[in-house]
């Protein structure tokens, strides 16, 4: 880029030298900075026609309406089950908060009015956000009980046994303390759970 330098410094040298000695320092300056702002890359011409400036923007990618902040191999999974489910995309994006790595639910409420009830909907959804960020339909213990607290539906006494009675059900296995893995008709369920927290398709 500065292959010429030693020529161009000493023809702003001599240029300095031509000026009086009081406005050495800054002529100096101003020829130097001249001479590296002529080294920058031009910047393209805007568009010199009305037509041109006229043209309209490329339409936005698919991925484009859903934000930029949901993970890439997220996306198609989060697509795939929107689409199961007649509900927008978006909405079912919503549903949490992708601007913690591991992402999050953003604010819901689990609905019903038993507790060990409305546990088990956590456990569905705690598996169906697992299952968008890692693809397995595997809830943690800990983000389980941590989001019952939350949900006020953590019963301690009976917490372990609630899971526990629904193996064979919607829960394929239950490990105390470590996990739960969903069924078949749990990820059903896990689904229809989701997509009501999102809400029906806007365009239908």
């Amino acid at each position: 880029m500065y292959e010429n330098a030693d020529d161009e410094l000493q023809r702003i040298l001599k240029l300095v030298e031509s000026c009086p000695e009081a406005l050495r320092p800054k002529a100096f300056e101003i020829l130097l900075q001249g001479y590296v702002e002529s080294m920058k890359p031009r910047v393209p011409a805007q568009p010199s026609s009305d037509s041109e400036r006229r043209r309209p923007a490329p339409p936005l990618r698919q991925d484009q309406d859903l934000g930029p902040t949901i993970p890439a191999d997220v996306l198609p999974r989060l697509r795939a089950m929107a689409k199961r489910r007649n509900v927008a995309p978006e909405r079912l994006a919503a549903v949490f908060d992708f601007s913690s790595d591991p992402f999050t639910f953003a604010p819901v409420h689990v609905p019903g009015t038993a507790k060990n009830d409305r546990a088990k909907k956590v456990a569905l959804l705690v598996a169906a956000r697992g299952f968008l960020a890692t693809s397995r339909w595997v809830a943690d213990w800990a983000e389980v009980k941590a989001m019952c607290t939350h949900q006020n539906c953590y019963d301690l006494p009976n917490f372990s046994a609630t899971l526990k009675r629904s193996k064979g059900d919607i829960f394929k296995a239950v490990d105390v303390g470590t996990g739960v893995e969903l069924s078949a008709a749990g990820t059903e369920q896990a689904e229809a759970l989701l997509a009501e927290l999102a809400g029906p398709d806007a365009s239908a």
